[in-house]
């Protein structure tokens, strides 16, 4: 018989979506992904991108060039880039919340239904 259970932390635990970062911490930056070659890693020098404030404000998939080769591959004013390129790029910056488990003692009541499930299971009733 079980007289300690894992449970979810709400506390400690992450909510939704989360942006991958380049380490743990605070001061980790965010990791962009390239939207034609799929390179994920913080951004920096070579790294570019064509987008409005409008599309910044509005949360679109922005599509996001790690080198002057993936520039010219996603063409002028980034025609050559579809929605579903934008999309799975984006889908690579983003991770499962973490969650953390705690312990603790099962209440008086908790084993007292547990004995009783387990007595059912036992002895199902016809």
């Amino acid at each position: 018989m079980a007289t300690i259970i894992r449970e979810i932390d709400e506390a400690k635990s992450e909510r939704g979506l989360q942006r991958r970062k380049a380490g743990e911490g605070f001061g980790a930056p965010l990791l962009h992904c390239c939207c034609i070659c799929h390179t994920v890693a913080p951004w920096g020098n070579g790294w570019s991108t064509y987008c409005s404030e409008n599309d910044i404000d509005n949360s679109v998939a922005i599509p996001k060039f790690c080198s002057r080769l993936c520039v010219e591959k996603g063409g002028p004013e980034a025609r050559n880039v579809t929605e579903v390129m934008r999309e799975a790029a984006r889908a690579l910056e983003w991770r499962e919340p973490k969650i953390v488990y705690r312990e603790r003692e099962l209440t008086e009541r908790e084993k007292w239904q547990d004995a009783v499930r387990r007595q059912s299971l036992k002895h199902p009733r016809s």
